[in-house]
């Protein structure tokens, strides 16, 4: 599995996005600003990825994020809802992944 971009890549997203029903108020509460901008809340995803789930909250943008070949979206598939708790629990996971191919002792 490919962990390098592709020139299709279109960058980081928050997750979850906000919706006519959500906003990331919504899941964060209080811990909004503290969150939302933090590395455990983004995911990388390709432009027709993007397009087609960009303003949709959490549940259904978690299948399609977990099926790229982006091995940092993979760790999505541990959170049946998205919290700051699970902002923070990914942020580790996703640093440990870093340490992993970057070979940083």
């Amino acid at each position: 599995m490919s962990t390098t971009l592709n020139p299709r890549t279109e960058g980081l997203r928050k997750l979850p996005g906000n919706s006519k029903k959500r906003s990331a108020a919504d899941y964060f509460g209080p811990d909004r600003e503290h969150c939302n901008q933090r590395l455990g809340n983004m995911a990388l995803l390709n432009s027709i990825s993007n397009q087609n789930i960009s303003q949709r909250p959490f549940d259904p943008r978690k299948k399609p994020l977990v099926g790229t070949n982006y091995k940092g979206n993979q760790t999505l598939e541990n959170y049946q809802k998205w919290s700051a708790g699970s902002v923070e629990d990914r942020q580790g996971k996703l640093a440990n992944i870093m340490l992993e191919v970057w070979k940083i002792d």
